[in-house]
């Protein structure tokens, strides 16, 4: 008698949601803006060299090119791709992206430069570890996440555009 059910409250819902978004607030992970700028920099990676690589932008098909193993250098600067592991989402997403292969055409593409005695795939290298290696390895080039960017290594741009540029090209699209 006297008791008022929840579930008979037309205001639930509404309540629900202030209590989510106040004790998000709170513990600072309620703010929808949040989740989808964090949503937007998994689907960007940033293109990376050590901070003392002399060149600040790449072009798409030297970009693309780079990581063929068709040219080891970007005007005069040599350059060593990195790439994801195998079968990582970052790498499976940057052959299609960047390279125009899903990976069964980037195996048979790796097998027949080998049996051209051509050379092999760019060296994987862990997720964790990447950006510490580009950082310490002269030369090296990689694709992250932006979400994984720190500031011991500089971002290239492509083709003129940073990851921030909504036309940016090595985006994954929805």
């Amino acid at each position: 008698m006297g008791m008022i059910s929840t579930r008979s409250s037309p205001h639930l819902g509404t309540r629900r949601a202030f209590l989510v978004a106040a004790v998000g607030g709170f513990f600072g992970w309620g703010r929808i803006g949040s989740v989808r700028a964090a949503h937007d920099a998994d689907n960007r990676f940033a293109i990376v060299v050590s901070r003392a690589f002399p060149l600040s932008d790449i072009s798409f098909p030297e970009l693309r090119s780079v990581f063929l193993q068709e040219r080891n250098a970007i005007g005069q600067h040599r350059v060593l791709p990195l790439n994801q592991p195998t079968g990582t989402r970052s790498r499976v997403a940057f052959d299609r992206i960047v390279l125009g292969l899903a990976p069964d055409a980037m195996a048979r593409y790796w097998i027949d430069r080998r049996i051209r005695g051509l050379s092999g795939a760019p060296k994987s290298i862990a997720p964790e570890l990447i950006v510490r290696v580009v950082a310490r390895l002269s030369g090296s080039l990689a694709y992250v996440p932006v979400s994984q960017l720190d500031t011991s290594v500089k971002t290239l741009t492509v083709d003129g555009k940073s990851p921030d540029d909504p036309s940016y090209p090595v985006r994954i699209r929805a």
